[in-house]
């Protein structure tokens, strides 16, 4: 009786916890809801020059305060991830699940620093144009975007390392270590290539649709996944 509560602790010891894997698929779904209306409403507010940008800020201010909370929740969530992924590997990964954990930490941190630009542009949009507040703006959200691209290699150098936990570790699938790591082969190229070439540069046109989508189905994956079968007794 003794040896068999013995085996069954142990085994349950082994068995990275089942909460760990529905923390981390409910805050990576949360969290792509959350950035995909982010995104959306920067993009739409940010015009081609200073004057369309400060009258689409003007006309949608409180949808742009919107996504700035959107965002901040987003960076939070992001570390709660970075917990929840960190709890559920490290039995088997310790040093490599710990290493990812903190890499998506400090790209949160990044995130958090991108949206700072926002609040700027918040802050500025009631001031007269003739004091500059309209190329400020333009500037701030622009900003953003180059800000949250850099931040984005740092998300790759975590997605990486994750991929690299996911296929070493026994139960996972090896084709969702595979997906991460193209996701994080494509945030790389993208976020160096933003670095490296004009930001009105016809590659991006080609590039972004085809980095979207396998770094978008890499981390649903690892969600859907998660919240399927992570931590679960086979």
């Amino acid at each position: 009786m003794t040896e068999t509560f013995t085996d069954t602790a142990a085994v349950t010891a082994a068995r990275p916890p089942r909460t760990a894997a529905v923390t981390a698929a409910s805050a990576l779904l949360a969290m792509a809801v959350l950035g995909i209306f982010g995104n959306a409403v920067v993009l739409t507010l940010t015009g081609d020059d200073a004057p369309d940008t400060l009258a689409n800020v003007r006309a949608g201010e409180g949808t742009l305060r919107l996504a700035i909370v959107a965002f901040v929740f987003v960076a939070i969530l992001d570390v709660v991830v970075a917990w929840a992924l960190t709890r559920f590997f490290r039995t088997a990964q310790p040093g490599l699940a710990t290493l990812a954990g903190w890499l998506r930490v400090a790209y949160a941190a990044a995130l958090v620093a991108a949206v700072g630009e926002l609040a700027t542009a918040t802050r500025l949009v009631s001031q007269p144009d003739p004091g500059g507040a309209a190329n400020a703006i333009h500037g701030a959200l622009l900003d953003f975007g180059a800000t949250w691209q850099l931040a984005l290699i740092v998300f790759s150098a975590h997605l990486a390392v994750l991929a690299f936990v996911v296929l070493r570790v026994a139960g996972t699938p090896s084709v969702l270590g595979v997906l991460l790591a193209l996701a994080a082969a494509g945030y790389a190229i993208d976020g160096i290539a933003h670095v490296l070439l004009p930001a009105d540069s016809p590659i991006f046109a080609v590039l972004t649709p085809v980095i979207v989508v396998p770094a978008a189905v890499g981390e649903l994956a690892l969600a859907l996944w998660l919240l399927v079968r992570g931590g679960r007794s086979r």
